[in-house]
C-alpha cells in the first residue's frame, strides 16, 4: 500500500505541471488554472476497454483509470466529470477542448508527443496476441502469415500490426 501511495503522488506531480500548459476555452488560462476555478476536472475515456474503463450495469464508467482520475481530481481539489468519447474522435476531442486531459491507456507514441503534453507512463503494457486456449498453431510471428487478425484502429496494436506488411487485418 505504501509502495502505491508513493507511485500515486509521483503521478500526480507529474502530471499536474502538464496541466499548466494546456490551454482553455477561457482566453489565455490555463487548464490547471481553469479546473482551480470552476472546481471541475473533465476526463475524456473511451469506456469500452476493461478492465481499464468500462460500463458497468447501473450504466457507471468504472475501471482502473476511473479510480486514477478520481485520485487526480482529489488532489486538484476538483470534482471529477467524465466525458465518454469513442476512440476515434478522443485526440481530435482533446484538441478541440471537449475536456481537460486524456486517461484512457493513451499509449505514448512519437507522433503523439509532439502533439499533446504527456506526463508520463503510469502503466508500463505491451501488445500480445492472444489466441483460444489450446490453439498451439501460433508460436511465433511467421506462424501469423495469412491470418487474419482484429485489433482496435487507431492504436499502437493497430499500428503494429501494419507494421506487419504479411498480416490481414
Amino acid at each position: 500500500m505504501y509502495k502505491k501511495a508513493i507511485a500515486l503522488v509521483l503521478l500526480i506531480s507529474l502530471f499536474i505541471p502538464f496541466l499548466s500548459g494546456c490551454s482553455s476555452n477561457d482566453q489565455n488560462m490555463t487548464t490547471l488554472e481553469k479546473i482551480k476555478k470552476t472546481k471541475e476536472f473533465v476526463v475524456g475515456m473511451d469506456n469500452t476497454f476493461p478492465p481499464m474503463e468500462f460500463t458497468d450495469d447501473n450504466n457507471n464508467t468504472v475501471g482502473f483509470d476511473v479510480d486514477l482520475a478520481n485520485e487526480i481530481a482529489k488532489k486538484l481539489g476538483a470534482k471529477l466529470k467524465i466525458v465518454a468519447v469513442d476512440w476515434s474522435g478522443i485526440q481530435s476531442a482533446l484538441k478541440s477542448k471537449k475536456f481537460d486531459a486524456i486517461i484512457s491507456c493513451f499509449s505514448i507514441t512519437d507522433e503523439r508527443k509532439k502533439a499533446f503534453n504527456l506526463a508520463g507512463p503510469y502503466l508500463y503494457i505491451r501488445q500480445v496476441i492472444a489466441v483460444k486456449r489450446g490453439d498451439n498453431s501460433i508460436k511465433s510471428f511467421e506462424d501469423l502469415k495469412g491470418i487474419k487478425i482484429g485489433v482496435q484502429a487507431n492504436t499502437t496494436g493497430d499500428s503494429a500490426v501494419q507494421k506487419m506488411k504479411f498480416i490481414n487485418y
